[in-house]
């Protein structure tokens, strides 16, 4: 399960939110009651390992720059968490510039397996002038 959860800590008055995955969603709760008490869990939806490496992807323009899977609190990142895997899969093959290049991840990480996922998956559309996407 995936969970989108707002600490209750402040940098330059904006909220931070964390999205993460757990196969065990009420000690997750839990520990975050225990280790930041003003947070809150504030959605869930079904997800893995790989759909949250995803959505840390698509986030890319919300990151919090010194925080791993930690995002500043703004209305799109509710709504891309929200989004289909499609949507979400499309956005990562069209910015994959941004998200993938540079560096290009190793063989056998997460990551290059998403982006060679991505490969098979779009390669073969054509844009509107008919060019292939590379």
């Amino acid at each position: 399960m995936l969970y989108l959860f707002g600490s209750g800590a402040w940098k330059n008055s904006r909220r931070v939110l964390k999205v993460g995955y757990t196969s065990d969603f009420d000690t997750r709760k839990q520990q975050y009651k225990l280790y930041n008490p003003l947070g809150e869990m504030l959605d869930t939806r079904e997800g893995d390992e790989i759909l949250e490496l995803k959505l840390h992807l698509r986030l890319i323009h919300y990151k919090v720059e010194f925080l791993d899977e930690w995002f500043f609190d703004e209305d799109p990142v509710f709504e891309i968490f929200k989004s289909s895997v499609e949507d979400i899969d499309r956005w990562l093959w069209e910015n994959r510039s941004d998200c993938f290049y540079s560096p290009l991840p190793a063989l056998g990480t997460m990551k290059r397996t998403i982006l060679e996922d991505l490969k098979k998956k779009f390669s073969n559309e054509t844009t509107t002038e008919g060019i292939k996407l590379l």
